[in-house]
């Protein structure tokens, strides 16, 4: 429809945002819907466009959560998680750093700050789908921590140690980074019952060690009393 034969209508007056009429009976200077519009003392005008504020992310995933995480020094720290599972954190202005790439892709964040750390949920926005995190501007964890799966296997060593002789049992804790002590595992793989003789130290095969948020794993006898702990990782 060509609006060549129209003829101006002066607008005289510029108002504000009305809500409260319906859009048809808004009057003359007055809009219903100002979200384009920027009001400033004596004037109005047009809003400024949206500037991009960070580089394309490799290979143009899509951007399924954003988050500011306040550290505990209240820096202001801007948290991305791509839809390749990709967690990115603003380091600087108009730069992002990789955090982690261990999100299933595809979810979108949800994450509260609490104690000083980011507690994050991933789902596909309707039930939860990877296992929540927690970040503490250094370190990517689980929240939770279950305890190690079974024991580990127990032989006699050649140097002497400070255990008694006689049948022993044993199990493994996990002591996570904040703490935590996980349940114990079951006893000691294949033969529960270990023998020492003249030489009391034990020596463990690492299968059931982790890393990450564990940080030592204890060895305890079937009463629960610590026979050694591992160095931290």
């Amino acid at each position: 429809m060509s609006v060549e034969t129209f003829l101006p209508v002066p607008l005289t007056t510029f108002g504000s945002w009305m809500t409260l009429l319906d859009p048809s009976d808004v009057l003359p200077g007055m809009s219903p819907d100002a979200r384009d519009v920027e009001f400033f003392p004596g004037g109005v005008r047009t809003r400024p466009g949206l500037l991009s504020m960070f580089p394309a992310l490799g290979a143009t995933p899509s951007i399924n959560g954003l988050k500011t995480y306040i550290t505990t020094n209240l820096v202001q720290r801007l948290l991305v998680l791509d839809s390749l599972g990709n967690l990115f954190k603003g380091t600087s202005p108009g730069q992002l750093s990789i955090v982690a790439s261990a999100v299933s892709p595809g979810l979108f964040l949800a994450s509260a700050t609490y104690f000083g750390r980011e507690y994050m949920a991933f789902s596909n926005t309707t039930l939860g789908e990877d296992m929540p995190r927690e970040y503490d501007d250094i370190y990517f964890d689980r929240v939770s921590q279950i305890g190690p799966a079974e024991g580990p296997s127990l032989a006699d060593a050649p140097d002497a140690g400070n255990i008694s002789p006689g049948a022993h049992q044993c199990a493994v804790i996990f002591v996570t980074r904040q703490g935590y002590w996980t349940i114990p595992s079951g006893g000691s793989r294949e033969s529960s019952d270990v023998v020492w003789g003249d030489a009391y130290r034990i020596t463990a095969d690492g299968s059931t060690l982790s890393r990450g948020v564990i940080q030592q794993t204890v060895l305890t006898d079937a009463s629960g009393n610590p026979l050694l702990q591992s160095n931290t990782y």
